[in-house]
């Protein structure tokens, strides 16, 4: 958006989003469109209600930038894209930060319950034997140790075959 200042200059303003919420602007501004002709009476007016020094007012007037309309509309584009890239790159990563938060959370919840179901088993009266699926000891519990009468290092080298006699032995 252009508008105008309270001291008659030009400014350009650019809304960043972040999501639905406005959260700054771009801004560029105090210039004149090239066509424009200047009230030079009113900065005049401005430099005595304020006490600033006429001709150096005046003077200063004369070094505001000029700006054909074209210009402004293709700063007013770039602004525009500009501020969408902006709100883009943020939006993805306030996103991103609360995946990360989340994923801390389900993280925290894993090793609680890792923790919950190794109590369970290192606790437990009854033997627990894990084997993968070529029948290798991938874990034990110390009372698998007792009631079996190996050492856990003993076990996780066996494969769960191993443990049955010849009769007992599934066919």
């Amino acid at each position: 958006r252009a508008y105008k200042c309270k001291n008659n200059l030009w400014d350009i303003a650019t809304p960043i989003m972040i999501g639905s919420r406005h959260v700054g602007n771009l801004f560029l501004g105090q210039f004149f469109y090239s066509d424009e002709v200047v009230n030079r009476e009113a900065f005049r007016e401005q430099a005595d209600k304020y006490g600033f020094d006429t001709e150096a007012y005046l003077a200063a007037l004369d070094q505001v930038p000029r700006w054909k309309r074209e210009t402004v509309t293709l700063v007013l584009d770039f602004y525009k894209r500009f501020a969408g890239i902006i709100s883009r790159l943020s939006y993805s990563n306030v996103r991103l930060a609360k995946t990360l938060t989340d994923y801390e959370g389900i993280l925290q919840q894993l090793a609680k319950s890792q923790e919950k179901y190794r109590r369970y088993v290192e606790f437990s009266p009854h033997g627990v034997l894990v084997a993968d699926g070529a029948g290798r000891l991938v874990d034990v519990n110390p009372m698998a140790c007792e009631m079996l009468g190996y050492s856990r290092d003993e076990l996780m080298d066996m494969r769960i075959g191993s443990l049955y006699s010849d009769e007992s032995r599934p066919h």
